[in-house]
């Protein structure tokens, strides 16, 4: 089984928290594509799908959600801890606080072709 947990360094002092991640050497994979996800409605899910041949790993910087990766459950929040999500992986996001935002870092460029919507596939 692939790592699925990644940590990246904080940093803190008096003058706050730096969190840093050295790509080359924090990262599972070269980032091809950054996106975050913001102002999630209370009760709404995201996700819903698996990639093809697309690996992501997300980042919490603001908030707290649920993370559901077939079996696995985790509780995401902002303390310098990524989950990968391989591809293949079926995922859903739910549980969103307030204000949460996720980054996501993923290994390929947006394909919608690259994505499953059923489950069974």
């Amino acid at each position: 089984m692939k790592k699925r947990q990644y940590y990246i360094n904080n940093v803190c002092d008096e003058r706050g928290r730096l969190t840093v991640a050295d790509c080359a050497k924090d990262l599972p994979f070269e980032v091809k594509r950054v996106f975050w996800i913001t102002d999630v409605p209370i009760a709404t899910a995201r996700g819903g799908h698996a990639h093809r041949t697309c690996n992501e790993l997300l980042f919490v910087l603001n908030g707290a959600f649920t993370l559901h990766i077939g079996d696995e459950s985790f509780h995401m929040t902002n303390d310098g801890m990524g989950v990968a999500i391989w591809a293949g992986e079926w995922c859903d996001l739910t549980d969103f606080e307030p204000q949460t935002v996720v980054l996501v870092l993923a290994s390929e460029e947006f394909r919608p072709e690259g994505y499953v919507y059923n489950k069974n596939q």
